[in-house]
């Protein structure tokens, strides 16, 4: 019978986080080249693997809902858009199902840009 201890878990789930963050970032390089070709190579990677933790932080761990929080962080160009009070009470809001959260984030989200892309000086008012 074949035993797998602790720590072979362990490494087994950090491979295997490894693999979706570069995943990750071979997909933000494809949908988000000018962000990507701005921040750079280290940027992006470090905005990739933040992004991922974050979701995760927030019970979001289909790669369907990650990728979505990842484009997230891209189209508002920060990770730390979660800090914003629209996001932050739909995300700290941990009675809501993991898709049902995203959908609303996602939803949100564009209202968000909307606004922010209509504003005259281009920043959200």
């Amino acid at each position: 019978m074949l035993i797998i201890r602790d720590a072979q878990m362990q490494i087994l789930a950090q491979v295997g986080r490894k693999q979706f963050i570069k995943r990750m970032i071979d997909r933000a390089q494809k949908i988000w080249p000018e962000e990507y070709e701005r921040f750079g190579e280290s940027t992006t990677c470090n905005m990739v693997d933040s992004a991922v933790e974050r979701a995760f932080y927030y019970g979001l761990t289909t790669e369907y809902d990650v990728a979505r929080y990842v484009d997230l962080a891209f189209a508002f160009e920060s990770v730390e858009f979660d800090n914003a009070d629209w996001a932050s009470k739909i995300l700290k809001n941990f009675s809501i199902n993991p898709r049902r959260k995203m959908n609303m984030l996602w939803e949100k989200a564009k209202e968000q840009l909307t606004r922010t892309e209509e504003s005259p000086n281009g920043r959200q008012e």
